[in-house]
């Protein structure tokens, strides 16, 4: 800042004209104020009051345990499809194919889709 700048700044008038105006935000303030606390305190009292606090690092938070549970879900869903394939291929239940149950070897395929999609999506965002 250049000289001029700060006197202009400090001048008395100045310092005067702002502290009067701070003066009349805390004037308003403490007059406003045993009324808010009173409301607040009668909510607290009977169980009304609700206090809400946002954060960037809480919404982020939320969107990871978003991910990482879906991806669990995903996860569980595979490994109970290739357990019930296997079930079904060891019954040799019809119709076969090459001497395997359909339904067991269609299960296995679509179980391993979705386990080669879920590893693609983990490897793309780059988080394991």
């Amino acid at each position: 800042m250049q000289k001029n700048e700060l006197k202009k700044r400090f001048y008395p008038q100045n310092l005067a004209r702002k502290a009067y105006s701070n003066i009349s935000s805390w004037t308003r303030l403490f007059r406003k104020a045993p009324n808010k606390i009173s409301h607040i305190l009668d909510h607290a009292e009977n169980g009304y009051l609700n206090i809400k606090l946002e954060s960037e690092e809480g919404k982020k938070l939320v969107s990871e345990i978003d991910v990482a549970s879906n991806r669990l879900s995903i996860s569980l869903i595979i490994s109970a499809m290739i357990v019930a394939s296997s079930l079904v291929i060891q019954t040799h239940m019809r119709p076969l194919v090459w001497g395997v149950p359909f339904l067991g070897t269609f299960s296995f395929v679509i179980a391993s889709i979705f386990g080669l999609w879920l590893i693609y999506n983990v490897f793309k965002t780059g988080r394991m």
